[in-house]
C-alpha cells in the first residue's frame, strides 16, 4: 500500500473506537458530519451564533464544540509535521488507554492510508479532566503508557 506523506493529519477516535480522518480541520469535519458526533447542525450553528463567529472559524465556538466532544469521550488527534502528535482526551482511564494503544499500533503499522515512520515522534497528550499534560515518544506510548 502507498502511504501518504505525513504532514499535518487530523483524526478523531470515537467513544466506540472508530478512527476518523479527513484532510480538513477538526471543526470542519464535525460541521460536515454532525450526526457522526451525536450533534445537530442547529446545535453547531447556535454555538457559533453565541460566539458571534461565522461558521467554521477557529475561535471560541470551535473550542466549545471540541471540548463538548472530548468530554463525551471523543479523542482528538493531530500530527504536526516533523514535530509531534497532539492528543486531547477527557480522562485517561483504561478504556481511553486501550483506544489509544490500538491507534498507536495502527499508525505505526499503517492505517487509513497513513503510516508513522518515526517511532520516536513525540506525543503530547492533554487530559481535560485534570489538566495533566503527558509527553512521551510514540514507541514508548505503546509499551509503557
Amino acid at each position: 500500500m502507498d502511504y501518504q506523506s505525513l504532514g499535518t493529519i487530523m483524526m478523531w477516535i470515537s467513544p466506540g473506537g472508530e478512527i476518523l480522518t479527513d484532510s480538513g480541520s477538526h471543526i470542519e469535519y464535525v460541521i460536515s458530519n454532525p450526526a457522526k458526533f451525536g450533534l445537530t447542525r442547529e446545535f453547531i450553528e447556535r454555538v457559533y451564533f453565541k460566539h458571534s463567529e461565522p461558521l467554521k472559524v477557529e475561535g471560541g465556538a470551535r473550542e466549545e464544540i471540541i471540548i463538548e466532544l472530548v468530554t463525551k469521550g471523543w479523542i482528538r488527534l493531530r500530527r504536526y509535521p516533523n514535530q509531534y502528535w497532539s492528543i486531547n482526551v477527557f480522562r485517561l482511564d483504561d478504556e481511553t488507554r486501550t483506544r489509544l494503544h490500538k491507534w498507536a499500533a495502527g499508525i505505526l503499522d499503517g492505517i487509513l492510508g497513513f503510516k508513522e515512520m518515526d517511532k520516536e515522534m513525540p506525543v503530547r497528550l492533554k487530559c481535560f479532566e485534570d489538566g495533566d499534560l503527558w509527553q512521551i515518544e510514540l514507541k514508548d506510548f505503546i509499551e509503557n503508557f
